[in-house]
């Protein structure tokens, strides 16, 4: 049976910048890694919060330049984007769209939805962000827990060491591998 991994969203969005945005990326480790999935060495477990955080990312960066070609700077990119009603044209709207699109249909890539979030997922979340794991990292953590993943990979040094302390105290109770985007793919690769 092939591991099934939940990617953290640095990872995914180094793929997304340069697969579908054009950027060179210097991230060849993370590009390799999603890649390896698409020809079933591995499994993406890809939840909505994955999609959120990733559709976030990319609105944000057309905002952003909106922002700073009304003669904003970036540290007012929080305010200007509010006081100014700014939104994506149906054009930059389309592009993501599509890009999440063709991503999710992608071999090897696995959309899971949450159905139900128990109280014991809050208590979870409770537990993750008293162990010094962010709210956002914690969200991602948990649901690859509920989603039974076999890795969780980050390039993330600080959820791999709270998560592991977290674990050992037996406050997170789970089977779930931290692990790096070279550590996981020298596993792919044995």
């Amino acid at each position: 049976m092939i591991p099934l991994a939940y990617l953290d969203s640095n990872i995914l969005i180094a793929y997304f910048w340069s697969h579908y945005f054009g950027s060179d990326s210097r991230q060849t480790n993370e590009i390799e890694l999603v890649e390896k999935a698409f020809s079933k060495e591995y499994e993406i477990a890809l939840s909505t919060f994955s999609m959120v955080e990733l559709y976030e990312h990319f609105r944000d960066y057309y905002l952003l330049d909106k922002t700073i070609k009304r003669g904003y700077g970036f540290r007012e990119f929080s305010r200007v984007r509010h006081d100014h009603d700014l939104t994506l044209t149906s054009l930059e709207e389309e592009r993501i769209n599509q890009t999440f699109d063709d991503f999710e249909n992608k071999e090897g890539v696995v959309m899971y939805e949450v159905e139900k979030i128990t109280d014991k997922f809050f208590v979870s979340l409770w537990h993750c962000i008293r162990g010094n794991i962010d709210f956002y990292d914690a969200i991602h953590v948990l649901t690859a827990i509920d989603l039974k993943c076999d890795y969780f990979v980050t390039r993330d040094a600080g959820i791999r060491k709270h998560y592991e302390e977290l674990s050992r105290k037996h406050i997170i109770d789970s089977s779930l591998k931290m692990a790096t985007v070279s550590g996981f793919l020298k596993e792919l690769n044995q």
